[in-house]
């Protein structure tokens, strides 16, 4: 039987780069050529274009203080910024940083545009309406006010974003019996706490029940093993108590614990595994799917399959879906002067084309040859997962224009499964609802679901 989602047939591993100036200069060329020559051309007809930095000559341009359209990547000169050496010697003992809680641009930050490592200061005094979002491929209007200066008149991304609405869950869903379910769970948070384990038991006996029976599919996206520095082996190493066995003891008890637990969910439904920035995969995007040695029990089955994050799955009429951790969203929230919603956030990454754009500078990515975050294709459907801000399952329908095209995106915000008992539940016509776990009986019950 055809299974609701799918990993695309060939995917192949991201070849690696010795720069990330490989990586950022395919970025601009694709994004650059796939949409921004046209639309400028278009929105500014009487602007002379000039493709690149290589046929620049900003003492010239200045002399002719003639209105140009210049493309680049924007770079942000934050004073908020920490430098990682400075923090790094004062460290007294280890510790695990958060993930980026304030924000990153203020007033009196720098901007820059940059193509083939060459960069041009930025004036956006004069700029009103759009927002300069670090690491986006954009096109911009403007004059040389100054050799090394360029005043931005306006700003044009790759792809125009129209309103965002919310999208009404569906009651009727569970009763539908043509319905084909797939359960996103984030945030399960396995390992050390028995409460959260007791949870994923339930869920993982529930789904061998009738009033599941409309679910084909699971996917865990995000968050399913609990930080490692959460549990007792980093509290005793952060306390000098660590002795040479017990951190590796408790973390091998831990995984297998895991690893028991997803077994089961396997067994009940096929399941998709996507990592977040807490499993046990480096968190250099694009993080690696986690590996067997992890999930020996699981291994010993077809039906869970563990995929990379950002991860690209596939309906079965081919229509693109997205998952993606929230961290990346927070990270992109602090460098953007407004407080976005989620929505807004997911909406800015449609706008600029790009699914990490803050990356390398401000996001930890691995070199890759090919930016693999870049969107090719117009996607119909963005999850979300683990966001601080989704404290219950939401959905918001997203209208964007696509190279002349009028598309819609689907985002469905997936909550910590820990800290709201909430699970999102959806089939590929688009439709979702919310099942929920009853704190007072423990259980996952008929009512609960209708």
């Amino acid at each position: 039987m055809a299974l609701p989602l799918t990993l695309p047939e060939k995917q192949d591993r991201p070849a690696l780069s010795e720069s990330y100036r490989t990586m950022l200069a395919d970025r601009l060329n694709r994004i650059r050529k796939a949409h921004l020559v046209f639309k400028a051309a278009r929105l500014w007809p009487n602007s002379r274009q000039i493709p690149s930095f290589g046929e620049l000559n900003p003492v010239h341009e200045h002399a002719l203080q003639e209105d140009v359209v210049i493309f680049g990547i924007l770079v942000l000169n934050s004073k908020q910024r920490k430098s990682a050496v400075k923090t790094y010697r004062t460290l007294l003992e280890p510790t695990v940083q958060p993930p980026v809680a304030e924000k990153l641009v203020t007033d009196g930050d720098t901007y820059y545009v940059e193509d083939g490592g060459t960069r041009i200061q930025l004036d956006i005094k004069a700029l009103s309406g759009s927002v300069p979002v670090p690491g986006a491929v954009a096109a911009l209007r403007g004059l040389f006010v100054a050799p090394d200066t360029f005043s931005i008149e306006e700003l044009l991304y790759p792809v125009e974003v129209f309103a965002t609405t919310p999208l009404q869950p569906s009651p009727d869903l569970w009763t539908d019996s043509m319905a084909q379910l797939v359960l996103f769970v984030a945030g399960m948070d396995l390992g050390w706490e028995a409460s959260h384990a007791a949870r994923a038991v339930l869920f993982a006996t529930a789904l061998g029940t009738p009033p599941f029976s409309s679910v084909k599919q699971v996917v865990l996206c995000g968050g399913t093993y609990a930080p490692v520095d959460a549990g007792p082996a980093a509290a005793a190493c952060l306390g000098n108590a660590l002795s040479p066995t017990t951190g590796f003891l408790d973390l091998q008890a831990s995984y297998d614990l895991v690893d028991t637990i997803l077994a089961r969910v396997a067994a009940a439904r096929p399941t998709i595994l996507v990592p977040g920035q807490s499993d046990p995969t480096p968190r250099l995007w694009p993080q690696a799917p986690v590996p067997s040695i992890v999930l020996p029990r699981c291994s010993l089955t077809n039906s869970l399959i563990s995929a990379p994050c950002p991860a690209k799955l596939l309906t079965r009429d081919k229509q693109l879906v997205w998952v993606i951790d929230g961290t990346v969203l927070t990270y992109l929230a602090a460098l953007i002067p407004a407080s976005l919603t989620v929505p807004a956030l997911v909406a800015t990454l449609l706008q600029v084309a790009h699914l990490c754009p803050q990356s390398p500078l401000f996001f930890d990515v691995q070199p890759l040859q090919l930016d693999a975050f870049v969107l090719d294709e117009p996607p119909q459907y963005i999850v979300v997962s683990n966001h601080p801000q989704t404290t219950t399952p939401e959905a918001y329908a997203l209208e964007y224009d696509w190279k002349g095209v009028q598309c819609t995106c689907k985002i469905f915000c997936v909550p910590s499964f820990t800290s709201t008992g909430s699970i999102l539940c959806w089939d590929p016509t688009g439709r979702w609802s919310t099942l929920k776990l009853d704190n007072t009986t423990s259980s996952l019950s008929q009512s609960a679901i209708l």
